[in-house]
């Protein structure tokens, strides 16, 4: 095999990123985030005993939601369960984990058959082992052995169809990694076979490191770069471990830079929203923190904050409420707003997910290495990724924006999704923007049009929004002003088949004070401008006030705000549908007239009831 072929081109971000780090080492304050490993735990150990209950007699578990086993869970509850044992908790379940352990062995041995759906048997392997790992001294001599032949005793090629398929997605990388397992514990010799699968993966490495499974969705890019990281823990020297060690890095440095200032991960693509994005995140920065701990502090020390500020990110929807959210909203499950499946709910799955990755995170932990500032501390920079994921992040003093450059058809609008400020509820403004007709369930009557936060141009009788514009965008031009930690501005230039335009520009200006858009077009007239209002998240009601100049909208303690400078023309129009997202229900509040060249403020800041009339 030609080396040039497992070959990376440059790192877009290799000269950012040292920029980035030699200002935070000169000296960045921050403010500990109070949090170390056993929070891991104690989130993944409150998922675990939320879902005692769904065992049943045989050991498969039974979702709440759809009243049936689904694809992955009762693997996902052996590793949730085996990963809080591994760590010191939980010593009560031991029986109640090796009970669904007997059930999934038997499955893959073939020695049984599955109780409900058996999709992804690619995905139980890695769960398995660590709960062989997790139970060796726990259980019987005899009880563990029979699960050590059993998972060595299947051929990968014919368990897994994904391998004998060559796909490309994270199904055949779940499976290496149950595989590198096997082998590292002398239960199979998988070598050979690992090296063909990743053979065919590394093709979908894009230059920023990050993982393109189909469409390019944020959370198998995380998801496929932990697996990834995992292989030369446990033992992993094949012809790959090069471009992996180098894929991992950069792909670990990119998602430092487009972390939100909440510690959360970006919108994007198919089972968005769920937090096993943070768990995934948590790890992958655990691993991280251990690769620079010698060499470079600065970088250990910021890895380990990341790890901890994603933790943190996702506590209050598990540790505060029975049963927990999975999803950052507060519907009630039986509504599965923004559920992922139609017929298999993962709910279950997902959960239990959250639990297993967050034990892993736990055992990779190095409790040595002290917090150092992030770049999300800092700010002060714009990056984009395009074509690949075709987003561009942004951010400075408190405040964080995410822009789809190109937004996929039924999951993502184009424009500016995603307006956070540190310290407030990440929903209170925008975390992500509105699909049309979403490819995941809703508690209402679904949107019939895209929204975020950016203006419509007029096409006839008709105003069509940039954020229904995907499949004619043809390019999207980042032209950077300024790049500092006082000030970061920038224009994005949308080109190609636009409807009622030759290009549509937005010139941003974000500061500590808040994040200004000034909209313009080209061969066009822009008729609007528009910003998502939050009616609810499901449990909490926003307030939504309409300002001669703007909106307001005050909600679990802040206020977010979005007015122009110049109203004369102008008519502020607030909707009256209610429109769904993954994290709540919203309205549309638009600025009617031409708004070509007006500057749109966007602040949120802690509540100020009465600071205007």
């Amino acid at each position: 095999m030609s080396g040039n072929r497992f070959q990376l081109p440059p790192f877009p971000l290799e000269h950012k990123i040292e920029e980035i780090f030699c200002d935070l080492k000169s000296g960045t304050d921050f403010e500990p985030s109070g949090v170390n490993r056993e929070l891991y735990l104690d989130l993944a150990e409150r998922i675990v005993r939320q879902c005692l209950g769904w065992q049943d007699d045989q050991g498969a578990i039974i979702s709440p939601v759809v009243g049936r086993e689904t694809s992955t869970t009762t693997a996902r509850f052996v590793g949730a369960v085996a990963g809080c044992i591994r760590g010191g908790r939980c010593d009560d379940l031991v029986e109640v984990c090796a009970l669904s352990m007997d059930y999934c062995c038997e499955i893959m041995a073939g020695e049984r058959p599955p109780g409900g759906p058996f999709g992804g048997p690619e995905f139980y392997t890695k769960e398995l082992m660590f709960a062989y790992f997790a139970l060796e001294s726990k259980v019987d001599e005899d009880r563990h052995r029979r699960w050590g032949r059993q998972l060595g005793s299947f051929d990968p090629w014919a368990r897994y169809p994904s391998w004998r398929n060559w796909n490309d997605s994270n199904f055949p990388i779940y499976a290496v990694c149950g595989e590198q397992l096997k082998t590292y514990a002398g239960l199979a010799d998988s070598r050979d076979a690992i090296d063909a699968v990743l053979d065919n993966q590394f093709k979908l490495i894009n230059p920023w490191g990050m993982y393109r499974d189909p469409n390019d969705p944020f959370t198998y890019d995380l998801t496929d770069r932990q697996q990834l990281g995992m292989l030369p823990l446990f033992g992993y020297q094949g012809r790959h471990r090069q471009w992996i060690d180098e894929a991992t890095r950069r792909g670990a440095l990119t998602q430092l830079l487009y972390t939100s200032v909440t510690g959360q991960m970006p919108y994007g693509g198919r089972s968005n929203q769920y937090h096993i994005m943070e768990a995934m995140a948590a790890t992958i920065c655990e691993m991280e923190a251990r690769r620079y701990q010698a060499k470079r502090p600065e970088y250990a020390g910021a890895f380990k904050r990341a790890a901890h500020l994603a933790a943190a990110a996702v506590r209050s929807w598990i540790m505060d409420y029975d049963p927990a959210f999975i999803t950052k909203n507060r519907f009630d499950r039986e509504e599965r707003h923004g559920d992922a499946g139609y017929d298999d709910s993962p709910y279950a799955c997902y959960a239990l997910l959250i639990a297993s990755i967050l034990g892993s995170a736990y055992q990779l932990a190095d409790e040595e290495i002290a917090e150092g500032p992030t770049p999300s501390d800092r700010g002060g920079y714009v990056l984009q990724i395009w074509p690949s994921f075709h987003r561009t992040f942004a951010s400075c003093g408190d405040y964080h924006i995410e822009i789809d450059n190109k937004g996929q058809s039924t999951h993502d609008a184009t424009g500016l999704g995603r307006f956070h400020k540190k310290g407030v509820r990440p929903e209170t403004a925008l975390s992500m923007s509105i699909p049309a007709q979403p490819g995941v369930q809703m508690s209402i009557e679904a949107s019939p049009e895209y929204a975020a936060i950016g203006p419509a141009v007029k096409w006839g009788l008709k105003d069509k929004p940039l954020a229904g514009m995907a499949t004619g965008i043809y390019s999207a031009e980042l032209s950077v002003i300024a790049e500092t930690q006082e000030r970061v501005a920038f224009a994005l230039r949308y080109s190609g088949d636009l409807t009622g335009a030759e290009a549509i520009v937005e010139t941003y200006e974000l500061t500590p004070e808040g994040v200004t858009i000034v909209p313009e077009v080209e061969g066009g007239e822009l008729s609007e401008f528009v910003v998502p209002l939050l009616v609810t998240d499901g449990m909490a009601e926003a307030q939504i006030e309409r300002l001669e100049d703007g909106f307001r909208v005050t909600y679990e303690g802040a206020m977010y705000e979005v007015t122009v400078d110049n109203t004369a023309g102008i008519e502020v129009v607030l909707g009256q549908r209610d429109l769904p997202n993954i994290n709540g229900i919203y309205r549309l509040g638009k600025f009617v007239g031409d708004v070509a060249g007006r500057r749109f403020e966007l602040t949120l800041e802690e509540n100020r009831q009465g600071d205007r009339a």
